[in-house]
């Protein structure tokens, strides 16, 4: 059965800014580490490249940071985004540090959407954070008066496990 939904985001606040379609873009990307990943050997390699068990994913590490010196070590735990607030997705080898996950590579590994609005916060150092939103549906499990809301994007997981990744503007 399908059933139509209709998309009416909130009046915008003092902060909350729209943006026009187009503008700002938010991506959501799948995490190259899964929960079905733990108990692999993971290796990094200088260049970034992730290996699995003999297995080489193309993959982003975003902030090169984030890259981690990992040679033959076993993953024993990998916490998904949103679990126990983790905003981005992470594993563990043996020991007891974390590291982020990096995200596949291509077009089918990756989905990107217009944000809807802006919110401009107060920053240090003469610097503004900003957030950013899209507006979502709940869907039809949800009474019609409940459906219609602004998500932050980076509390936003897509479908086929997708997590946000970062925002792009245009040229």
């Amino acid at each position: 059965m399908w059933k139509h939904h209709l998309i009416i985001p909130p009046v915008a606040s003092a902060n909350r800014l729209p943006v026009a379609p187009g503008t700002i873009r938010a991506v959501w990307a799948k995490p190259a580490v899964t929960r079905s990943d733990v108990g692999k050997r993971v290796t990094v390699t200088e260049n970034g490249a992730l290996i699995l068990d003999g297995e080489v994913r193309s993959v982003t590490w975003g902030d090169r940071s984030d890259l981690p010196s990992l040679k033959d070590a076993k993953i024993e735990r990998v916490l998904d985004s949103f679990q126990r607030l983790v905003q981005r997705s992470q594993f563990r080898v043996t020991g007891y540090k974390w590291h982020h996950v990096p995200y596949l590579t291509g077009s089918v590994n990756q989905t990107t959407k217009d944000v809807a609005f802006v919110e401009m916060g107060h920053g240090e150092a003469s610097s503004v954070p900003a957030r950013f939103y899209i507006a979502d549906s709940r869907g039809p499990k949800f009474d019609v008066y409940d459906t219609n809301r602004l998500v932050d994007v980076t509390h936003v997981k897509m479908h086929d496990g997708m997590e946000f990744s970062h925002t792009i503007t245009a040229n």
